[in-house]
């Protein structure tokens, strides 16, 4: 799938694999509801966030569980 093609995939990106919009992934992610983003710094100073492909692949095979769940 389109996940096992890529190491690390960003908020549209992750949005179109799990048919969600990118808002949903921002209130999962704020939630903890999904695997702890990277932080990826640009020149301008902002930040991306970035989930590791393999981490999600994982996270959805286990049913989705929240952070504190999966610890």
């Amino acid at each position: 799938g389109f996940l096992t093609e890529r190491l690390l995939v960003g908020k549209a990106e992750l949005s179109r694999a799990l048919s969600v919009s990118e808002k949903t992934i921002e209130r999962w992610n704020a939630a903890g509801r999904m695997p702890q983003p990277l932080r990826s710094l640009q020149r301008s100073g902002t930040g991306r966030l970035l989930w590791s492909a393999e981490s999600i692949t994982t996270w959805v095979r286990h049913g989705c569980p929240s952070r504190e769940s999966a610890n």
